[in-house]
């Protein structure tokens, strides 16, 4: 995917933000849940066919989401309950943004009608 050619490239960025956040005392899981809430921004500017404020919540889950794995291997906190945060919400992302895609074209289509009737 895309994030194993991008990565190489924006982990020396973030290094200076991984300390930053350690010294603030901030854990991966709370950076998991920040980039989930970002991301489910995206969905409402979906529907509402604002695809530049979609695409700039969908970037910022994704630099939350690999600013989440650094920091917790720069802890040594690594957790098989961290592993699972992080794909249950990442799943469930996943699942908003094809959600937002089919309400904005029910909405299109004039077929939203048929589901509150």
């Amino acid at each position: 995917m895309l994030d194993a050619k991008v990565t190489p490239f924006i982990k020396p960025l973030l290094k200076p933000l991984i300390k930053a956040l350690d010294s603030k005392g901030v854990t991966p899981n709370q950076v998991t849940l920040a980039g989930f809430v970002i991301g489910v921004l995206a969905l409402p500017f979906i529907i509402l066919n604002w695809w530049n404020m979609a695409l700039a919540c969908i970037i910022l889950n994704r630099v939350f989401d690999g600013i989440d794995g650094q920091l917790a291997r720069y802890q040594q906190s690594s957790s098989s309950a961290g592993g699972f945060l992080r794909y249950l919400l990442r799943f469930s992302i996943l699942r908003f943004y094809s959600f937002g895609v089919l309400a904005l074209l029910t909405l299109k289509s004039g077929a939203y009608l048929q589901w509150c009737c």
